[in-house]
């Protein structure tokens, strides 16, 4: 397991920097689009008995989303919100079943979970004038908590973290997994201000406290994860990604962390 993980990781990471160093709007939202769409169909896949027809409709206004909701405007957000929202109405209304309510519940959380969680990756991409630097926040915090925890957990890891929703994890490896991001974005600041055109005062102090929060938050994210596959008696959600599980299993750090980075850099941007 951990051999095809490292694989993974030296195949798809030079992959990921590959797309991100294009600066292409227009390319980098199309993939987002199709990793959401993976991710969505692993989300709907994972509940049993669940309508597939209702996902055509989660599908379906994932891709207008990306489409037609620009990642600088969330003016327009609410109004897409409520087109869905009577679209799974009304399709419920028109094809009934009495378990209806629970299929709009299960198709609105997957799209807001997955679609407007991943969202904001394009919304920090679009921070003037260096959302492409920024964006690689991102991942240091999600992964290198993961990263971090992990090994910690394993070395020295003794007390259970939360032994019924996820037994492998310890208290250990969760300070650990603090401890790595908030040092590794620290670090990132330090380049970050050295070699960029980014002028924030006590840039690499604000990453730290990006990174310690965030490391919170994307291990939360984790758990998260792991209670939608404990409630549908799942391992993972997917097998697409050798190693690591579904595009969700892998992503799960990340959904959770990159609103509050979109917000924390968003108001540092502003009030440098």
């Amino acid at each position: 397991m951990m051999k095809q993980r490292v694989i993974t990781s030296v195949i798809g990471l030079p992959i990921l920097i590959g797309i991100i160093m294009t600066k292409n709007a227009l390319l980098i939202n199309s993939i987002l689009m199709v990793v959401c769409l993976i991710g969505l169909n692993e989300f709907y896949d994972s509940f049993e008995n669940y309508n597939k027809s209702f996902s055509l409709i989660g599908f379906g206004f994932t891709i207008l989303y990306y489409i037609f909701v620009p990642p600088s405007i969330d003016s327009s957000l609410g109004i897409f919100i409520f087109l869905f929202l009577i679209s799974l109405i009304l399709y419920s209304i028109v094809f009934y079943n009495k378990n209806n309510v629970k299929y709009i519940g299960i198709t609105f959380l997957g799209f807001f979970y997955v679609t407007y969680m991943f969202s904001y990756i394009s919304k920090i991409i679009n921070i003037k004038p260096q959302g492409y630097v920024f964006v690689w926040l991102i991942f240091i915090v999600a992964w290198s908590s993961d990263t971090f925890a992990y090994v910690v957990g394993k070395t020295i890891g003794k007390r259970k973290l939360t032994p019924e929703l996820s037994p492998n994890k310890s208290v250990e490896g969760f300070i650990g997994g603090i401890i790595g991001a908030s040092i590794l974005s620290f670090i990132y600041g330090i380049i970050v201000l050295r070699s960029t055109n980014v002028n924030i005062n006590g840039f690499p102090l604000y990453c730290f406290l990006i990174g310690s929060i965030g490391a919170i938050i994307s291990q939360c994210g984790d758990l998260i994860a792991s209670l939608i596959k404990r409630f549908n008696g799942i391992k993972d959600f997917g097998k697409i990604i050798p190693g690591h599980g579904g595009i969700l299993d892998r992503f799960d750090s990340v959904i959770l962390v990159t609103p509050f980075i979109y917000y924390i850099l968003s108001a540092l941007m502003k009030y440098r």
